[in-house]
Order: C-alpha cells, then structure tokens, then sequence
C-alpha cells in the first residue's frame, strides 16, 4: 500500500513557483532634491493589470515586492507614483511613470523618481482695509486656458491664511501651469474674482484678497400705539438696476421690532451695495404695509433709524350665494380696490365664505365678484375703519347667459374673424360694448357670462357692411342664432391739380341723411391716390381738404359698378394779418378770423398772428365779431392762387 502511495504522488504534476521580483530607487523633490516620505508609489504589469505597490520611506526609498501568482514575474511593468503623501498633506504631486522590464524573480534597482508637484497659489483674505482677517472665506480657483480643466479650493483660517494647488482627479500627470480665474465668496460680504493668476508647477505664488463688507439697513416697526412689531417682513430691493439682475434684500423683526438687513451679494463680484433702493415693510400680519425710497451712497455704509409706524389692517368679510339667496358659491373671485390704486382678492371657500384682509382703510372701497357661469356683480363705496372689521358683505350672483350663432355672407359662406358685439339697452348709450365675441373659421361664436336682459348687437367685419339690430332679447341661453353679412363696397381715385398728383389730401365720404358726421375717410398717397372701404350702396357727399388747395365737395351714388372717382382740385390762395385792440394796440390771442357765407376760419395766436388757408382765388369779406370788440370787416379783398395775401389786420375797438 505504501509503495502505491509513493508512486502516485510521483505521477502528480508539481506546480513550480517562480522566484519573486522587487522594484526598487529613490525619490526625490524635483523643486530642491529632498526625498520625498510616505509617497504611494506603484507597479502595473502591462500585460496582466495585476498591481503592487509600497510606501517610500524617511529617505525616500521604495521597494515594491512583485508577488509571483505562478505564472511567473517577467514582464514589462510601468511603475508610477500617487499624487498623495501622507506626510505633506497640502502638496500635489504630479504623476510621472517609467517604463521596467523584468525577467523572472529579477530585483530591478535604481528606478529613481524626480517628481515635480503642482504649483501653489496662497495669502489672506482681508476686509477692505487691508488688515483684518476673514475667517471661512471661500476661495476657490479654475484653470481658464486649457481644455483640461484643473480646479482647487479652500477655505480661510481664523487668521485669513490660504491655499489652493490645482488638480485634476482624470489627469494626474496634467500640471497645473496656466492662467487662472480666482473667485472668493465670505457671508456678509460682496464676492471678488480675480482673473489672469499665474499658476506654474514647482513654485509657491503669493496673492493677497479683500472683500467689501456689507452695508447695513436698520430701523424699528411699531404699530400706532407705539409697540413694537415682531415678525414682520421688511424687504429692501433695487430700482435702477436690470430687470434681469434686480438685487434684494430681507429681513425679519425681532420680538423688540428691530430689524438689520445686510446688502451684499456673495455672487456679485466686486459688486457694490451703492444704488436707490425701495424699503418696505412686504408682510405684517395685521397691518399695513409701508415703503420709502433710500440711497446707499457708499459701501460698507450703516443706515439707522429706517423707521416705520404702521397702521392696523382692516378686514372685510361675507358669503356668495347664487341668486336664490341659500345655495353658496365656491371658487367665486372677490377683488376690493380702495380708490387709492391698491386691489386686494381673495377666493370664497366651501362655505361661501371669503376673507379680504390686510386692509387699508377707505370709504370708497370697490368689491367685484366673479366667477365663470355668474354675471359680474360690483358694490360701491364700502366702508372700512383701521383695525376693523366690515362683514355681512353678502352678494347673491345671478347666473350668467350665453348668446351663440354664426355670421356669414350672403351665400352662406362662413365668416371667420366678425366681432360680434353687445350693448346693455338699460344702460346709458356707450362706444365700448357689454360683451364682446369673434367668430372663428366656421363662422360660429360664442359669448359666455351675460347678464340676462335686452340687448343691441353690432356686426362688424372689414370688407363687410356692418350690421345693427336695436332689439335682442337674451335672457337665457340662446344658440343658433345667423346673422348675414353683405359685401362692402369701395370707392378709390385719384386727386390731381393741373394734372399733377396732390398727397396727403383728406378725402372724406359723408352719408347724406347726416352730412356733418363723416362715414369714412382716406389721406391720398404720394402720387395722390386714396381708398375707402366698408361703404355700402347709396348716395355720399365726398369733400377733398388740404391745406394748399381750395377744397372741392361733390355728391356721388355709390353703387357695385362706380369705378374711380378722380377729383381735380384747384390752387389754393391764403390770407393772414394780425389783430389787435385798437385803445391799447396790444395783440388780441384766441380770436377767430371768418369769411362772410363761408365756413372757414383761423384764431390769432398769442401775438395775434392768424393765417387761413384753402381759399379759391376771387375777392373775399373778412370780420371777426366778439361781445367784448364791435364786429370789424375787411372787404374787397382778392386772394390769387398759390399766393398769400398778406397785412390784413384787425383793430378792435372794445364795446363800451
């Protein structure tokens, strides 16, 4: 039996080990050639990934044991070290390798390291003047001008002490030459940055910060009893800043009603607090509110005695109902505007109840009420003393109506884009409507929340005559209801004198069951061509007016078939002159200079200065009649075309 054991385990195969391997040298600083202690330094076999590593010890020496994992210890190794030391915990050291080759249980000396280390960049942080330290300051620095980006930061000591030293966790071997962009943020201070810092491996730079303190603004809130308010809410903001950048400022009252608000901006860099500013008191429960406006004129200022007394909030309560008086409305929007330009809203809850509060006092307060499928209801001239409560302000809603149909043209085409308008016939007469809709593609429209009554409808659409109807009776929902549109005639020419065009002559069509009331109306363009649109069939006085030309009126049927209506108007002639008063020869101003059996006129100026144009050549009496002057006439006097008649003054002779 024995011998059976002894030649099997002859027979076995014996796994043979290979002898282990070391990797061994020196390290060094690169800045003054001291070793360099507790540096992490590190062997990677390059075909395996397999890695051993050690620690370098007071001299700087290193050996790394290559264990054998029985595959043997030859290859091709790249041996590295960390950026870490143990002992010099403030430096980065930059990762530098070499590349050894061993064969199998080869002890590989003499592998010596001169490793370079991240340049620094310390100093202080100091307030303003130089001298005093901040403590926890932020400081933090970013390479600017390399697509690697290396960043470092810190935070001061009681003593404003400093320092940063770039890395990159990616890119160990990266050193951090290059420019920087240093940022410093502390509470109770603006930030400063500093840009184009000179960071170079293997030296220490100095560069000394300060920051501008914050400015203070303080006061006290009491009530009008002069007790303090605690709690309140006392914002400072900017108003001459940009919109997108607008800077603000808070702070609470205390339980004596003090408060301090520190106006600074840790992102601001080198901001400045100097600025005008609104204070206000932005939330007191139970009160008021108030502002002022203030300067800061110069940094690190402290501003005292921003004092406010506030006046006690009034509150107005009540309950919305629909129109029977019992079934309460939810969701209803009561908005109260004191006469003053301030609104205040608030929402009825479950209950039909709503709270408006924070109150000025006023006895002109306006509360309106609204809520969709509701008419709008309004209540005038509510009453509220300072500190009081005005309740019982109950509304009852009436439910709201809706008027729908279509517009369309003549043949029953759809009319998109008609304003279809609504006018209270039991309210006085008004240009604005009641209630307003436009119809879309298909021609429909839909007008919600109406107060049930009778009504007047105005039809309007460009292109299209505008259709009225005095008598609408919408007093529940009305659906269905088409109105028709007819196509609008046009009117277009030209106005010439001596065949040449005249610009920016008025032409104006009047309907002649009211001549003094103009229907429509068009300057003409450069070369003296005008368009009037949204006429419909009829007769029309057309009146031509400008200022160097005699005006010219004539009556025309307008119809689908008129084409130009081309005016030739005549050279226009002036007078002018000056009017005084004959006793004290002093210039009479705002007097009015007529034409006998004509229309037109011209009032004196303040030196008495009058001018008229627009006559037709031919001879003219001119007067000018008053109750305080007897009437005095100018007669015979001939006016020529494209010419001004000049001197023809009036002496006023007061009635005694």
């Amino acid at each position: 039996m024995a011998s059976f054991v002894l030649v099997f385990l002859a027979l076995m195969p014996i796994k043979v080990l290979g002898a282990a391997a070391s990797i061994s040298g020196t390290t060094t600083h690169a800045t003054d050639g001291t070793p360099i202690e507790t540096l992490f330094m590190y062997a990677e076999n390059d075909a395996t990934g397999d890695t051993d590593y050690t620690v370098t010890d007071a001299n700087g020496d290193y050996t790394i044991a290559i264990d054998d994992d029985g595959s043997g210890t030859a290859g091709v190794y790249t041996v590295y070290n960390l950026y870490y030391s143990a002992t010099e915990t403030d430096v980065f050291f930059i990762k530098q390798t070499q590349s050894v080759t061993l064969v199998d249980g080869e002890d590989k000396a003499d592998i010596d390291f001169v490793v370079d280390q991240q340049g620094k960049l310390n100093g202080y942080v100091y307030e303003k003047d130089g001298t005093t330290p901040i403590d926890n300051a932020y400081i933090w620095a970013v390479r600017t001008n390399s697509a690697i980006t290396l960043s470092d930061s810190d935070y001061a000591t009681a003593t404003g002490y400093y320092t940063v030293s770039p890395y990159s966790y990616s890119y160990f071997e990266e050193a951090n030459d290059g420019t920087y962009t240093i940022n410093v943020t502390a509470q109770g201070y603006f930030g400063t940055t500093q840009t184009g810092i000179q960071i170079t491996k293997n030296t220490s730079s100095s560069l000394n910060l300060t920051l501008t303190k914050a400015s203070t603004v303080s006061g006290t809130l009491t009530n009008n009893d002069n007790e303090p308010i605690s709690g309140a809410v006392v914002s400072l903001q900017e108003i001459d800043s940009d919109i997108y950048d607008i800077n603000s400022y808070t702070a609470e009252s205390d339980a004596n009603g003090d408060y301090t608000i520190e106006v600074y901006d840790l992102t601001d860099y080198d901001g400045t607090a100097v600025g005008n500013y609104t204070l206000e008191v932005t939330s007191a429960a139970g009160y008021i509110g108030k502002s002022k406006p203030l300067t800061i004129t110069a940094d690190e200022s402290v501003s005292t005695e921003n004092d406010f007394s506030l006046e006690q909030a009034g509150t107005i309560t009540g309950k919305i109902y629909q129109a029977n008086g019992s079934t309460i409305i939810t969701g209803a929007t009561i908005s109260a505007d004191d006469g003053y330009g301030n609104t205040y809203t608030a929402t009825s809850a479950d209950d039909g109840g709503y709270t408006l509060d924070t109150l000025r006092a006023s006895s002109n307060y306006t509360l309106t009420i609204s809520k969709s499928g509701y008419v709008t209801q309004k209540a005038y001239q509510i009453s509220l003393a300072a500190g009081e409560t005005t309740d019982q302000q109950n509304f009852n809603l009436v439910g709201a109506v809706t008027f729908a149909g279509k517009v369309l043209t003549k043949n029953n085409a759809n009319i998109e884009g008609a304003t279809v308008a609504l006018y209270n016939r039991a309210k006085p007469r008004s240009s604005y409507p009641d209630y307003s809709g436009t119809t879309y593609s298909s021609g429909a429209f839909e007008i919600t929340d109406i107060q049930p009554g009778n009504y007047r409808i105005k039809i309007t659409k460009s292109g299209y005559i505008t259709a009225q109807y005095k008598k609408v009776k919408i007093t529940k929902d009305v659906a269905g209801k088409n109105y028709k549109l007819a196509t609008a005639l046009q009117i277009f020419g030209r106005i010439t004198n001596k065949k040449q065009a005249v610009s920016n002559a008025l032409v104006t069509i009047y309907s002649k069951q009211d001549s003094s009331v103009g229907y429509g109306y068009a300057y003409t363009d450069s070369q003296g061509y005008y368009n009037i649109t949204n006429i419909k069939a009829g007769k029309y006085v057309i009146k031509v007016d400008s200022a160097q030309y005699v005006q010219k009126i004539l009556t025309k049927k307008i119809t689908s078939k008129t084409k130009n209506i081309n005016v030739t108007i005549g050279t226009a002639g002036s007078v002018s002159g000056f009017i005084t008063d004959k006793e004290t020869g002093l210039p009479v101003s705002g007097y009015a200079v007529r034409v006998k059996n004509q229309a037109n006129l011209a009032y004196t100026d303040a030196n008495g200065y009058y001018i008229m144009d627009s006559l037709a050549p031919g001879k003219y009496q001119f007067y000018v009649a008053s109750t305080a002057y007897k009437t005095a006439w100018r007669k015979k006097i001939k006016i020529k075309s494209d010419q001004e008649t000049e001197d023809v003054n009036f002496s006023l002779k007061p009635i005694e």
